[in-house]
């Protein structure tokens, strides 16, 4: 993809609340994401909304910048508690399956 297209994307604290939009409009790179998950093609996009076909490539890549460089917190976290359930789970199998169980009254 053309890190070009990111110089069609502007952040502005004045323009929407400093949401990412496209350079020059009011037209935010959620709107585009949110017609894009509904269904709309880009030939409709760009009819109903006036913006060029690369004005839609540099949202979604925009997007996927966001999301491809987005750190997921306590990923390590629940990394490690899942292998240690792993293996808490087979050193049970382990014991059960070497060990008697005493019952008490």
């Amino acid at each position: 993809m053309d890190i070009n297209l990111l110089k069609r994307i502007e952040i502005n604290p004045k323009v929407l609340c400093g949401k990412p939009v496209i350079k020059g409009t009011r037209i935010s790179v959620e709107l585009i994401l949110e017609k894009i998950a509904e269904g709309y093609n880009f030939d409709e996009i760009m009819k109903e909304y006036d913006i060029e076909r690369e004005d839609i490539k540099a949202a979604l890549f925009y997007a996927y910048e966001i999301i491809a460089n987005e750190e997921i917190p306590g990923w390590s976290i629940t990394r490690g508690i899942a292998m240690t359930a792993y293996f808490c789970h087979k050193n049970f199998q382990f014991l059960r399956s070497n060990l008697r169980f005493v019952s008490f009254p």
